[in-house]
């Protein structure tokens, strides 16, 4: 998943909530990353309850907040 060694709340995320958290941050839906994952959109629905539950994120709304912040966040690590 190009994951680095996370540290607080999301290394206790599996590798497939995190890259699930990653393609929300980038914009994807549900069924889009899905796809992309070629999981079924079930699965990634169950991976985004997972994800809220271990980062007490208390709506869907703030999971996509939470996913962007860390897309952004990757991206100025990664430089220009």
């Amino acid at each position: 998943s190009g994951r680095t060694a996370a540290a607080g709340p999301l290394a206790g995320l599996s590798d497939q909530e995190f890259e699930v958290l990653r393609l929300f941050g980038a914009g994807m839906t549900n069924h889009e990353a899905a796809a992309a994952l070629n999981l079924s959109a079930k699965t990634i629905e169950t991976h985004s309850l997972s994800i809220r539950r271990k980062l007490k994120l208390r709506s869907p709304a703030e999971l996509i907040r939470t996913a962007v912040h860390l897309c952004s966040v990757e991206r100025a690590q990664d430089g220009p």
